[in-house]
Parts: structure tokens; C-alpha cells; sequence
């Protein structure tokens, strides 16, 4: 991959990851002393919300760290090497999916085994 490419998909990880720490750090915060409703309703639609929001913290986190990770990878020099085949991950593949860890192929057959495994 060349400087320019490599540099590019620097600033896409580099927006994205501000982009998500950003989102991550707004909403509601939980707290201990939980509020009581009188209405059952009122309170399991209270705890679907409570759900709701540590199942979209944890997808941001797990997301803030796939970047990191990238950019690890990135000032390692193994950023694009399929983690598989170590195979160069294409420059496509990598714009739209920056935190791609596999390249097309192997990717696929990973999801056919898994395909296969749950038939």
C-alpha cells in the first residue's frame, strides 16, 4: 500500500474513531439510584431503555477499540496484511470497511464456515 493510500485511510479511521468517541460520550447517564415508577409499564419500558443504551455503549466501544487497533496496526506496518493468508487487503475492501482484519477471500470462507456450522 502506497503513503498516500495509507494516509487517507488514516484520516477515515482517524474521523470515524473521533465520530464514535463522540457519540459514545453523549446520551444519558445510568445511575445507581434508579427511579421508581409506580406503573409496570411505565418501568419495563424504563429497563428496555436501560438495555437499549449499555447494547449501543458496548457496540461503540467494541468499535472505538477495532480502530485503535487499526491504527496500531498501521504504525506496526501490518495495516492491509490479511491476518489469514498475509495477503495485501485491498485498498477497496479498506475504504469501506477500514477495520477489515481479513481480505475478501478469506473472509468469505470464513463466513461459509460459519454458514455451514449453523445449518
Amino acid at each position: 500500500m502506497d503513503n498516500r493510500k495509507r494516509q487517507t485511510l488514516r484520516t477515515v479511521i482517524l474521523k470515524r474513531l473521533a465520530e464514535v468517541s463522540r457519540q459514545a460520550g453523549h446520551g444519558p447517564e445510568e445511575t445507581d439510584a434508579e427511579e421508581r415508577l409506580s406503573d409496570p409499564v411505565d418501568q419495563a419500558t424504563q429497563e428496555r431503555e436501560r438495555d437499549l443504551l449499555r447494547l449501543f455503549r458496548a457496540r461503540e466501544n467494541a468499535e472505538i477499540r477495532k480502530l485503535a487497533l487499526a491504527l496500531d496496526r498501521m504504525e506496526q506496518g501490518s495495516y492491509g496484511i490479511c491476518l489469514s493468508c498475509d495477503g495485501e487487503i485491498s485498498g477497496k475492501r479498506l475504504m469501506a470497511e477500514p477495520t477489515a482484519l481479513l481480505c475478501v477471500d478469506c473472509q468469505e470462507k470464513r463466513e461459509q464456515k460459519r454458514a455451514a456450522a449453523t445449518r
